[in-house]
């Protein structure tokens, strides 16, 4: 009996330290999740916009840039973000409303891409008198979804009802066995 009593208060002891080891995994898995969704549409915006392609290296550039852009903009929406993860009500709000992280990341998707649609096109010139044509979205529209976008991919989280426990929850309170 004693060896179950110390057991318990082993276990009252360490659920703290669980508790902050999950939300520590929960933080990486969102950070990383945002760093290849922003990278990937930082890529493809850059390959969109029809920048000057010179060789094999201009890519590498464009990719380097697509990260450190994803890497600052998921730092800062973290921060940004961060009364989310430490005030209890935003959590549970937050928690229980997965339909606006859905929302907020087809929204900033739309955005980005509504900024293409709205885009001018625009001669640039080089110094060996070359032009080039660069098509520039509309800057606004894809700054806004851009951080959008990054904001709901920063802290996106599965949504406790959609979860399998949830379920069985509500079976077993609103349906009546036949």
């Amino acid at each position: 009996m004693t060896s179950l009593l110390r057991t318990a208060r082993l276990n009252e002891r360490a659920r703290p330290f669980l508790v902050l080891a999950r939300e520590i995994t929960v933080v990486a898995g969102q950070t990383i999740f945002s760093i290849a969704a922003l990278g990937t549409c930082a890529f493809v915006i850059i390959l969109a916009s029809d920048q000057p392609y010179e060789d094999m290296l201009s890519m590498v550039g464009w990719a380097f840039w697509s990260v450190l852009a994803a890497v600052i903009t998921t730092a800062l929406m973290i921060i940004i973000g961060l009364s989310l993860r430490l005030l209890p009500v935003l959590r549970r709000w937050w928690r229980a409303n997965g339909e606006v992280m859905l929302a907020g990341t087809l929204v900033g998707l739309g955005l980005i891409v509504v900024a293409f649609i709205m885009g001018t096109p625009r001669r640039v010139e080089e110094p060996f008198e070359q032009e080039f044509v660069v098509f520039e979205p509309n800057g606004w529209l894809l700054l806004t979804g851009w951080l959008v976008f990054a904001f709901t991919c920063s802290h996106l989280l599965w949504p406790r009802r959609w979860t399998r426990a949830a379920k069985r929850t509500y079976a077993a309170i609103f349906v009546r066995p036949a």
